[in-house]
């Protein structure tokens, strides 16, 4: 999986709650994780971050590492990035326990 320069996301989520996600777009639990995290950027004011990886990841690892979500606050990632389906109330656990 490429890597995210993390002086880019330094700059870009300063002062800026954010999350990222990695995904495919044919992937079944990328799909059902992207809408939760949509429903909950809407409701808790953050940035959501959705980095397509189509063509990054071959099929065949791509259950091993996506979907892949990341959590930022003041610039700095918050604990180690999730892999897996998320529904919306993990999701949402997920940001409380962050501090969101």
């Amino acid at each position: 999986m490429p890597q995210i320069n993390p002086d880019e996301v330094a700059c870009a989520t300063v002062g800026v709650r954010t999350v990222i996600l990695s995904y495919q777009s044919f992937c079944d639990p990328c799909r059902s994780t992207k809408p939760a995290l949509e429903a909950l950027a809407a409701e808790h004011d953050f940035q959501l971050v959705c980095i397509n990886q189509d063509k990054l990841v071959s099929p065949e690892h791509a259950g091993k590492l996506l979907p892949s979500v990341s959590v930022y606050r003041d610039g700095l990632r918050v604990g180690q990035p999730m892999r897996g389906a998320r529904t919306k109330r993990q999701s949402s656990r997920t940001c409380a326990r962050t501090g969101f």
